[in-house]
């Protein structure tokens, strides 16, 4: 049986998580998985609020993991496309393998990076700079700073499966 296709898949995962906050590697954040993981824990539970190591965590928190991750996920996903556009006759495991290492500042490399065309070594130049910097953070400079609303829309539920 081959298990080269789980490591990878393995290190995939492990790159995207990337480092913990404060630290030079980019991905998501040790403190942003946590966060998405006692989120999924109080669901589970059937609790409104999430708890963690004896603290509450804020709703602005929870929100801003979210969105981190789907985020970084799109980005990682648009930037994979787009390689595999310019240079279709790699592997495409090899290419995420690429991106991801990218996005997460790892190194790491299944020797693509070579061989790849022009148009594809500048996104994977983009790719890093977008993960150490933070799509969020990134996205709030592009668009400008905060734009608080004084405006309260009423609440409605709506039905999640």
């Amino acid at each position: 049986m081959n298990f080269v296709p789980y490591f990878v898949f393995l290190a995939i995962i492990l790159m995207f998580i990337g480092a913990a906050p404060g630290g030079t590697g980019g991905g998501i954040k040790v403190t942003t998985v946590w966060i998405l993981l006692a989120s999924f824990l109080a669901v589970i539970r059937g609790r409104t609020r999430v708890i963690s190591c004896g603290r509450e965590i804020p709703l602005e928190n929870i929100l801003k993991a979210v969105a981190l991750t789907v985020g970084s996920f799109m980005m990682i996903m648009l930037f994979t496309f787009g390689i595999t556009l310019f240079d279709g006759g790699i592997s495409f495991m090899h290419i995420l393998h690429e991106v991801v290492s990218a996005y997460g500042t790892v190194g790491l490399s299944h020797d693509v990076t070579g061989r790849l065309s022009v148009p594809s070594q500048y996104i994977l130049v983009a790719t890093m700079y977008i993960g150490r910097v933070n799509i969020l953070l990134l996205v709030a400079a592009l668009l400008g700073g905060d734009r608080t609303s004084y405006i309260r829309y009423p609440s409605g539920r709506l039905l999640v499966e």
